[in-house]
């Protein structure tokens, strides 16, 4: 990844835990960067370190060789449509973070012999910790361990098919907000036993650390 330019477009939540973690991964500079959202004074921060901030999509799109598709599931058909026009099919890498959104769906709305991967990552991303589950269409290894490197460098990444990229959502990213809620109940039962709250939520933290 230390040549490669990417591109995020839709730089909500998970979008900026990726691109924190990228800027974190050793030879990775700013300026291979791209974000994009509508409201770019939410991404004033990633501007001050010399990342490129954008508010149009095509533009963003126009000299990436990899574009995460951050974007809500809602919007991903749309969002591929405006950009289709630009999309080099022999260049190009399209990594879907959208939820439910099938890669049959994605190829109704762009090249068939486009390479495109389905990722689904969680915001552990932000702290290089998150586990990254990956389904790929038109590509080969190295194409693959070039995606793989990207999400290793925020964590850990698995190829998995298709059919089980629900489940891993369930499992992998959903999963944080499971083990918060397991961790909440520790701590109101600490609280039960005699505990302070603040005493109760050292131990449950560190524990669970």
């Amino acid at each position: 990844m230390k040549k490669a330019n990417i591109t995020i477009i839709g730089c909500g939540n998970l979008g900026a835990s990726i691109a924190h973690g990228l800027l974190k991964t050793s030879g990775f500079e700013p300026a291979q960067l791209t974000l994009t959202k509508r409201n770019l004074k939410l991404l004033e921060d990633f501007n001050n370190l010399g990342v490129n901030i954008l508010s149009d999509n095509l533009l963003a799109a126009t000299e990436a060789d990899f574009i995460l598709l951050a974007v809500k599931p809602y919007n991903l058909l749309e969002v591929l449509q405006e950009i289709q026009p630009v999309l080099n099919a022999k260049k190009q890498i399209l990594i879907s973070l959208a939820t439910g959104i099938s890669l049959d769906e994605i190829y109704q709305k762009i090249d068939q012999k486009t390479t495109v991967f389905r990722a689904m990552p969680n915001i552990a991303a932000d702290i290089n910790e998150s586990i990254t589950c990956i389904c790929g269409r038109n590509a080969n290894s190295e194409i693959e361990n070039k995606v793989k490197e990207i999400f290793d460098s925020v964590g850990t990444s698995i190829s998995i098919n298709e059919d089980l990229m629900e489940a891993a959502t369930v499992l992998g990213a959903c999963g944080i907000a499971y083990v918060l809620r397991f961790m909440r109940a520790m701590i109101q039962g600490g609280i039960q036993i005699g505990f302070d709250a603040k005493t109760a939520s050292a131990i449950v933290n560190q524990t669970v650390k």
